[in-house]
C-alpha cells in the first residue's frame, strides 16, 4: 500500500524529502502559484516492512484508524461537524490490508470533530506534516 502525505513548506520551510519517501511537487488552491511537496511511502503490515521510517508503529497506527472510521461510520447521532476549508491536500493511505481494501484520508479534521487523542496520535504517525 502507499502512504502519501503533503510536506506543507509553511510549517517545514526548509524540508527536504524525507528518507525512504519519493517526492513531488504540486499546486496549491492558494496562494496563487504556491506549490508544496507530496511524499509518498510504500508500506505492507503482517509483516510490517517498506520504505516508511518505521513501519511497525505505521502499521499499529493505521490499524487504530480503520477500527475508529469503522465504529464511526455505524454511530447513529445528530451531531455535525466540519473542517475548515483545505488549502492543502490530505493526506492518505491506499492499498490492501488483509484483502481488504483500505482508502483512509488524514485531514486532521478529527482534532476538530472532538477523536480521542489516541486517533490524533495515530494520525500524526502516518502523516506528520498535516
Amino acid at each position: 500500500m502507499s502512504v502519501t502525505y503533503p510536506l506543507i513548506a509553511v510549517y517545514y520551510p526548509h524540508a527536504t524529502c524525507p528518507t525512504g519517501g519519493t517526492c513531488s511537487t504540486i499546486p496549491l488552491l492558494l496562494p496563487k502559484g504556491a506549490t508544496t511537496n507530496l511524499v509518498r511511502f510504500r508500506l505492507t503490515c503482517n509483516p510490517a516492512g517498506g520504505t516508511y521510517p518505521d513501519p511497525v508503529l505505521a502499521c499499529a497506527a493505521l490499524e487504530n484508524l480503520m477500527h475508529y472510521e469503522d465504529v464511526w461510520a455505524h454511530q447513529s447521532t445528530h451531531e455535525v461537524c466540519s473542517c475548515p476549508a483545505p488549502f492543502f491536500p490530505a493526506g492518505r493511505v491506499v492499498g490492501l490490508v488483509d484483502g481488504q481494501h483500505v482508502n483512509v484520508e488524514i485531514t486532521g479534521c478529527e482534532a476538530v470533530c472532538g477523536a480521542p487523542n489516541a486517533l490524533r496520535s495515530d494520525e500524526a504517525v502516518l502523516a506528520p506534516a498535516t
